[in-house]
Parts: C-alpha cells; structure tokens; sequence
C-alpha cells in the first residue's frame, strides 16, 4: 500500500496538563493519492490507531476523523478528539509499553482506506511525568526529545537527512527564535529570525530562517541532529552522480508543487525537495514554486554563507553563496 508522508507526531500539551493524562495529540501529516499527487484541499477520511507494543500490535485505541488538507496536502488532525471506535484514550499507560500510531487514510473522504502510516512514539514523555514528581522543564525536554525521534529521515551514501524542511520555532535548549515579519526588521537582522514564506504559515513549506539562526551557539537543529556543512551537502550530491544531475534526484516529481517543466525530477534519492521560495535580505518574498534554497553551516566571509538551491527548470544542484540576512529552508543531517 502507498504510505501516508507523515512529518510531525507529537504530543500537544499545556501547563494545565502536567499533572494529569494527556487528553489528545496533535498530528500532521502530508497526503498523496496513488499516483504520488498531493491531496490538497480536500477532506479526507482517516481511521487512528494507537498500537502497543509492536508496529502490528494489539489496537488499545481506534478513532476516526474527516480533515480537510491544506494546499500543500497537509492534514492537522488531535488525536483523542475523533469518533471513538474502540478503547479510551485517556486510560492509555504510556509508561508500560512502546506504543505506535498507524494511520489508514481515504483520500475521497470515505472509509475505504488504501493509505497507511504507522509511526513509532520512541519516547513516552508521561512515563518522565511520574519519575520526576511533576518536574515541567523536564517534560519539556522530553516532548523535545519526541519530535526529534519522529523526524522522517532517508539514508544515501551513510548520511542520515531529514526528508522535509525544518519547522522549530525554539533553539535546542528551548528559547525562542523570533518571528520577524516586518521587512524593515528583517533587513537590518544580524541575529537569528524566522519567518513563513510570504508571512503565510499555509504558504510554504515549512519555515524560512536567516543564516544566523542556522549559526547560533544554542543550536538550531534538534537533538541528534546539525544543519549540514557545506562538505557534506557536497557528500550527498556526489554520491548521487555530481551536481549535474544530482537535483533531479532530489526534487520531487511532477507539477503540483514544481512549475512546468520541473526537468528531471525523479525524487529517487527520498530527499523530497520542494520549492519553498526565499525571502530576501531586503524582506520581500520570491521564487516560490520554482526554486528550494536550503542553507549550510558554513561561512564563506563575514557576510556570506555556503548554500544549495534546486530549481525547476533543471536537474541541477546549485552551489552558491549568498549573503546571511536571506531566509531559506533548513534541512538537517543526524549527528
């Protein structure tokens, strides 16, 4: 069966909730048919499981809900909040087991499922909860913990890359990066910011940073994880054939993201890039379905930093370097 692209499972919670069982988790994920198109808005029927122990283990939960996706496929969906098929959801003992969500998605909207997803909760922040006597900060860092493990990976020449572009709004201790969306602030930004292509967050894929937030000290990439150096994005690109030919394997096929022609994409590589556009170190916004800009972490010269771009119109990996202020998508590689 073709699977459901799931890029974020993680557990929704608030201060009101530490002291008690979760009550819902929040889940997104990227929806296409069988021909790989995007499902895009849309309502869409999905049947959740919550499964223990193994990958096709015993249903201790069963729901179902009809989201609509988004322009870009995405579906945002709680779960604990469906109609209930089976189980309790507020009983769940995540501190007994591993547990797993598997998802079946009709993409017509009914209940003939012939898309599944099945991901595994790697670690169970509520097990932390009873161990620490209600100790916050510590459940924090394992809902962090959480994300970082459920990021959908791809492996090419022993590298371990993150298959969808960054989306963190906290640096890996936890503090803030801002969102700038004024173009004046954005211009005159020598610290790091992030921001929505157009200031849209339904508009891109994923969030736009300026290079000095890939560049501070506190970490952008979550635990496990760093931005790539410039020398191995050269790794990868090699690997598959040299930068000639290596961006048609790296972007994904077809015209619903890409402009026409979007020569050469293939996406053999699991790389999945897509064309999420810039933002200008001036502040406007541009290229968006024709180009995907993804930093380095390294410097070139104090206003420059080491980039790759993909473009639509060949199948070509671009190495450039471009001035730090820019906003452009973020990939990571595992430590």
């Amino acid at each position: 069966m073709k699977q459901l692209y799931t890029f974020l499972a993680v557990l929704l919670m608030t201060a009101s909730t530490f002291a008690q069982a979760p009550g819902k988790m929040s889940y997104q994920a990227v929806v296409r048919d069988s021909g790989d198109a995007l499902v895009t808005n849309q309502a869409v029927g999905m049947q959740i499981s919550i499964l223990q122990t193994t990958a096709t283990g015993t249903s201790v939960y069963v729901e179902t809900q009809t989201p609509t996706t988004n322009v870009n496929g995405l579906v945002t969906l709680e779960i604990g909040t469906g109609s209930v098929v089976s189980g309790d959801f507020t009983t769940i003992d995540w501190s007994v087991d591993s547990y797993f969500i598997k998802t079946e998605t009709d993409p017509t909207g009914g209940a003939s499922y012939t898309i599944t997803g099945t991901s595994q909760l790697l670690s169970v922040p509520y097990a932390l909860y009873a161990a620490k006597s209600g100790d916050s900060a510590a459940l924090q860092a394992q809902i962090t913990a959480l994300q970082t493990q459920l990021l959908p990976s791809v492996t090419n020449c022993g590298q371990i890359w993150q298959s969808t572009n960054l989306d963190v709004t906290t640096y890996r201790d936890g503090t803030p990066i801002p969102q700038v969306t004024d173009p004046t602030a954005w211009a005159g930004l020598t610290t790091g910011a992030w921001c929505y292509y157009n200031n849209d967050p339904e508009s891109g894929y994923g969030k736009l940073y300026n290079w000095y937030a890939v560049n501070d000290p506190r970490g952008l990439a979550p635990t496990g994880w760093h931005v790539p150096t410039d020398a191995e994005w050269t790794t990868l690109t090699t690997f598959l054939g040299g930068e000639a030919v290596a961006g048609g394997k790296m972007k994904t096929p077809g015209t619903m993201s890409w402009l026409t022609p979007n020569t050469g994409a293939t996406n053999s590589s699991g790389f999945s890039g897509l064309p999420g556009g810039f933002r200008n170190s001036n502040g406007p916004f541009d290229l968006f379905g024709s180009y995907g800009l993804w930093w380095s972490s390294t410097e070139d010269s104090t206003p420059y930093a080491w980039s790759r771009n993909l473009n639509y119109n060949n199948g070509n990996v671009d190495r450039y370097t471009d001035a730090k202020r820019l906003g452009f998508s973020v990939r990571c590689l595992r430590d």
